[in-house]
């Protein structure tokens, strides 16, 4: 099967888990795998009016040119599992607990970094800030379906030297000479990221750490797409390993088991059984 073709098979498998589990939800007449209502695209637990205040804050200069808000209508967007995944933390940061990642007092949803480039900011599924930690999130659903070629500005040159560790500045020089060596994983736009989070929060001297969430099926060992995608993270985490700012990669699974296994807090369970319900394919 092509990678086209398992991008449409996961939506269409997304949509019919919406269609199942949000009978009164409204789809997009122009688009089978696109709601109406950004609002019908989150999971039980999920505050949309908190969620709307973050990404209208955000909605700035739009991701590839899609408005944010339309990208929270599409079904198989990073948005919306970046939305669902941490969106009951928005109000209460501090029920965010993670291994040697606690104490947050602010958590934003698509929050935009300037990255040092110039031009459009950075934007990251979710930024929390704690006494004790930062931790911005990437989260990616089927993104490593599309071919991968690393595409960076002229003027990252100088941020990198500027502002990158080592590693990343040797990550920077290996895209520079081969800008096709990571096909599945975003590495130029993790680089992106990593820029923006030592540049925009410089004054903030807290540990910093990049989390890559990412979704995959559950029989993805025997799906070569998402194989190679695994391997490729863990030659890329390993690149960047000892770093200023730490980089850790789980799969979704993984991180809502890690919760579940974590303080309890009110509608935790039935928050998680609802992502499950919506993405466990």
């Amino acid at each position: 099967m092509s990678q086209t073709a398992l991008r449409e098979e996961i939506a269409h498998e997304l949509s019919l888990r919406i269609r199942r589990l949000r009978p009164d939800a409204v789809f997009d007449g122009s688009h089978p795998h696109r709601l109406r209502d950004a609002a019908d695209n989150l999971v039980p637990g999920v505050p949309y009016g908190l969620v709307r205040e973050d990404l209208l804050e955000c909605e700035g200069r739009p991701q590839d040119g899609t408005p944010i808000f339309d990208e929270l209508c599409d079904i198989a967007s990073d948005v919306a599992l970046a939305v669902n995944t941490f969106g009951p933390f928005r109000a209460a940061p501090r029920n965010l607990q993670l291994p040697g990642l606690s104490g947050f007092t602010v958590l934003r949803l698509g929050k935009r970094l300037r990255t040092g480039l110039g031009g459009a900011p950075s934007r990251l599924g979710a930024l929390a800030i704690g006494d004790e930690a930062i931790l911005g999130v990437t989260c990616v659903l089927a993104g490593m379906l599309a071919r991968k070629t690393a595409t960076l500005a002229p003027s990252c040159s100088r941020a990198v030297a500027e502002l990158a560790s080592p590693e990343w500045s040797r990550l920077y020089d290996s895209l520079c000479d081969d800008p096709s060596r990571f096909r599945s994983l975003d590495a130029a736009a993790l680089l992106r990221q990593y820029l923006a989070m030592v540049s925009a929060l410089s004054d903030e001297p807290q540990p910093k750490t990049m989390l890559y969430v990412f979704w995959e099926p559950t029989d993805w060992p025997s799906v070569p797409a998402f194989a190679a995608h695994r391997s490729e993270l863990l030659r890329f985490s390993l690149e960047v390993a000892g770093s200023d700012v730490s980089f850790v990669s789980m799969s979704c699974t993984e991180l809502w088991d890690l919760m579940e296994e974590g303080p309890a807090w009110p509608g935790r369970l039935e928050w998680l059984d609802s992502l499950r319900a919506r993405y466990v394919l």
